[in-house]
């Protein structure tokens, strides 16, 4: 009871929150940024929580500790860049430039050929602009990104920026940390795939994946079973299709063909079936739009085919990340669920 006054204190009293029960991420945070700037060793990290639980405080309050140390203080350069806003590789060079001062850099980074500019490849442009960080006696001051809203640069097309930074923390002179702050994991793995090595640590990573899994057997959990029957439906489109994305009238039309044979007392409206499928999206079972495109393994001739209508709300590309592995433990397990729906889900029929 001691302990929950003094927080309750802490938090009515202060303006600002410290973080409280995350003493191993502080630490290990404040050790990243000093071996950064003391040791120059190039790291990076990945901070994955729900939206509200702290993670850019976590951020701050270790940046706020190390920088008491006037070593730290005099020879770190931060950037900060937001998937929401850096929405291109090249916009995200340009801010870091902006926000370090040093947009001549960029200017400098263009070769000259019988009078006319030609833009360097991105990769080179971001290498000239690390070799320019570096002070006039050859030493480098440390740079530390931090990248907020990471899923979002990870849909980046071919995700050169985020290669090209993960590189130069293993090869370059310039002592870099490159921090991803996300609320979203799973899009990361699936874009990244194998290339997820490069996100220090594994380990950690790969436990976050078993806990999501174990996070989506509790979501279908909580699901009405309209819901789970758009999450059974959606799958088994998904099989048929080989994980191209669908929309949502070609997902209602197997939905209700399903439910007018074997569940008729679950068959309602578009605008009923409409609003469930929001919840699904919200619930993060269910993306849409341009993520689903990205993060599904579609093909240029669907997107190419589909890209005068995906705006309207009814034809905007659907993905799951549920798999039927999943939606079948979970329906096992599910109180009173439609004994139709669950032999659907386990035969191979469609």
């Amino acid at each position: 009871m001691d302990f929950v006054l003094k927080n309750l204190r802490r938090r009515l009293f202060r303006s600002r929150h410290a973080t409280v029960l995350l003493e191993d991420e502080l630490k290990r945070l404040k050790q990243t940024i000093q071996s950064l700037v003391i040791h120059g060793e190039s790291n990076s990290l990945l901070i994955v929580g729900r939206r509200g639980v702290g993670k850019k405080s976590l951020l701050s309050q270790a940046l706020q500790e190390v920088k008491e140390d006037p070593l730290v203080r005099k020879n770190l350069l931060k950037v900060e860049l937001n998937g929401l806003v850096h929405t291109d590789d090249r916009h995200a060079l340009r801010a870091m430039a902006r926000q370090l001062h040093r947009e001549s850099l960029l200017s400098e980074s263009t070769e000259s050929l019988d009078g006319n500019s030609i833009g360097l490849p991105f990769s080179q442009q971001l290498q000239w602009f690390l070799e320019g960080l570096r002070s006039g006696e050859g030493a480098s001051m440390s740079l530390l990104i931090v990248l907020y809203e990471f899923d979002l640069f990870a849909l980046h097309r071919n995700q050169i920026l985020l290669y090209n930074l993960f590189d130069c923390c293993q090869c370059t002179d310039t002592p870099i940390c490159v921090i991803g702050v996300t609320c979203r994991l799973v899009p990361i793995v699936a874009r990244l795939g194998s290339d997820k090595t490069r996100i220090e640590p594994v380990e950690f990573i790969d436990s976050l994946c078993a806990l999501r899994q174990d996070a989506k057997i509790n979501s279908l959990s909580g699901l009405c079973i309209l819901e789970l029957l758009l999450i059974a439906t959606l799958v088994k489109l998904q099989d048929i299709s080989a994980s191209q994305p669908v929309n949502f009238e070609v997902l209602y039309s197997e939905y209700a063909k399903f439910c007018r044979t074997q569940c008729p007392s679950y068959l309602y409206d578009k605008p009923v079936v409409f609003k469930a499928l929001d919840n699904l999206i919200e619930s993060e079972l269910v993306v849409s739009g341009k993520e689903a495109l990205a993060i599904s393994a579609g093909n240029n001739s669907y997107r190419t085919a589909n890209s005068a209508v995906i705006q309207m709300p009814n034809y905007k590309p659907l993905f799951s990340f549920v798999s039927t592995e999943t939606l079948t433990e979970c329906l096992d397990a599910y109180p009173n669920c439609p004994v139709e729906l669950r032999f659907w889900v386990h035969s191979r029929t469609y």
